[in-house]
């Protein structure tokens, strides 16, 4: 924990109030740690959970010898396990794969058709494509949650904003 005791999301929102710039992680961008980039911190991908050291390597050293091109890109030159690769796009780090955070949900569901393809698996035959199916995007309330559950920070504002309607309602705003 950065400073003692104070979690991650503390700092953040504080250093957020005194105008300190941040960056989204970012495959594209982020380091294992994080690192100043145009006069803003930019966050490190140490902070998604579940993704640890060997992981964090994989991605840097690949990385340094192309970007990552897509989902399915990514899945065959790491050979990541599924769970690592959710917590990716449930942090919102390949957000710019789909040129959207609200299309994490749909990201997450190209995840099994990326790993057929990467480990060159035939498809299982069904009625309709698996990329035929579109899913609805998130929306920011659910960007901001699977941030915070990835990352334990979200830089789209604090969780209690979620729960504002209900503060005023009770007179606790």
């Amino acid at each position: 924990q950065p400073m003692g005791f104070y979690p991650p999301h503390v700092i953040v929102a504080d250093a957020q109030r005194s105008g300190v710039m941040f960056l989204p992680l970012d495959l594209r961008y982020s380091n294992a740690n994080v690192t100043v980039e145009r006069g803003a911190i930019r966050m490190g991908l140490n902070y998604v959970n579940g993704l640890g050291p060997s992981q964090i390597k994989l991605i840097e050293d690949e990385r340094k010898q192309r970007q990552f091109a897509s989902l399915e890109d990514l899945v065959e030159r790491t050979g990541m396990q599924r769970t690592h690769v959710e917590a990716l796009v449930l942090a919102g780090a390949l957000d710019h794969l789909q040129g959207s955070s609200g299309k994490r949900r749909q990201m997450l569901w190209d995840i099994a058709s990326a790993y057929s393809q990467a480990h060159h698996t035939p498809a299982l035959r069904t009625h309709h494509s698996k990329k035929d199916i579109k899913l609805p995007m998130m929306d920011d309330d659910e960007c901001m949650i699977s941030e915070f559950a990835m990352t334990g920070v979200s830089l789209k504002g604090h969780l209690s904003t979620l729960r504002k309607a209900v503060f005023k309602q009770q007179g606790t705003h």
